[in-house]
């Protein structure tokens, strides 16, 4: 897997060679600690030795890829401290001296990613791939940048970004195949948490029903952990990523409903139920079964809603929803707690 987190090595050196015309019997120490003045076509240009193309072309293979290494970590030290600018020039430069470098060309598209460069990006990870292509976060931020440059796309050109949409959903694919053939340690989560990904890409898409299966995936492989994790910790992270899955489910399922009648509407509600026995803090799975349980019961509305608000009492949807329901009673306290409700929502929301 391709990490973009690096040291600077400032002690690999070349030893010129004697022919070279610009430096001659010199030991040259190309250090990471350089301010990026400028790039031209053919210039680097940087507070510290200059490495001409001349000098560059006069060293073999094994010190120009020295060289271009010494360089990336300066990228990689630039992506860490948030200069994406620094770091695609530097590694720009790299790759232009040494462009084998897998992990140079994904750090570099994930500083492009940053920048909102999604084309530039979304070929970099491709030359990353190339290079290395079972790289997993290579396949994961490829697909993420795909899914940002549709949003993007969205109002300008549908079909382009209904097509990046589709690739990103083969790029997961990809990951998903990777992994079940691979030893790397936590594929099942892994593989779980790529499914949830293609889930929330087929909900944007509006592919709820296809959107449900990559949930079950995410349940069945999250709940046969369950039994083998050792810590508290891991299994509270397991509980809530099955206590998301079966409330994106409830989502689906609400989604597909043709009417508030239908039973569909039963079964959404028996997956917020299931989600809220997982993370009993969710506070927005109460809101959703409350808006369920107001066609059947407004008592049981009123006793999710109240759950909502204590969990999260800043969200102004939940007031307002308390509100409305208190407002309908035939109580006149009930009434006037439903006006204080509402002006509740409108000074949060202002």
């Amino acid at each position: 897997m391709l990490k973009i987190a690096s040291g600077i090595n400032n002690n690999f050196r070349i030893q010129a060679p004697a022919s070279n015309p610009i430096v001659k019997n010199k030991a040259i120490s190309f250090g990471g600690n350089y301010e990026l003045k400028s790039i031209g076509e053919d210039t680097f240009v940087s507070t510290a030795v200059p490495a001409a193309k001349s000098f560059v072309d006069s060293l073999d293979d094994k010190e120009k890829k020295l060289l271009a290494q010494n360089i990336a970590r300066a990228g990689y030290s630039a992506f860490n401290d948030k200069n994406y600018k620094l770091c695609i020039a530097n590694l720009s430069k790299s790759l232009e001296i040494y462009p084998q470098n897998a992990r140079a060309y994904h750090a570099k598209a994930s500083a492009e990613r940053e920048e909102g460069m999604y084309e530039e990006a979304i070929e970099d990870y491709k030359k990353a791939l190339e290079l290395s292509p079972d790289s997993i976060n290579s396949l994961n931020l490829l697909a993420l940048t795909k899914t940002k440059y549709a949003k993007e796309l969205e109002s300008t050109d549908r079909p382009a970004a209904a097509m990046l949409r589709q690739e990103a959903l083969e790029d997961y694919d990809s990951a998903i195949n990777v992994l079940e053939t691979s030893q790397a340690q936590d594929k099942t989560r892994k593989i779980a948490d790529i499914h949830s990904k293609k889930a929330d890409l087929l909900m944007n898409m509006r592919e709820y029903e296809k959107a449900m299966q990559e949930l079950d995936s995410v349940i069945d492989l999250s709940t046969s952990e369950l039994d083998y994790e050792p810590s508290i910790s891991g299994i509270k992270k397991l509980e809530t990523k099955i206590g998301s899955a079966h409330h994106k489910k409830g989502v689906c399922l609400r989604k597909l409903a043709q009417s508030p009648y239908s039973s569909l509407n039963e079964k959404a509600r028996d997956e917020f139920s299931e989600a809220i026995k997982y993370v009993p803090t969710s506070a927005n799975s109460y809101y959703e079964r409350a808006k369920i349980n107001m066609r059947n019961s407004s008592e049981d509305a009123i006793d999710d809603i109240k759950k909502a608000i204590d969990l999260a009492p800043e969200r102004p949807a939940y007031w307002e929803f308390l509100g409305n329901i208190m407002s309908m009673s035939d109580d006149e306290t009930d009434r006037q707690f439903g006006v204080e409700c509402l002006a509740r929502a409108i000074a949060l929301r202002n």
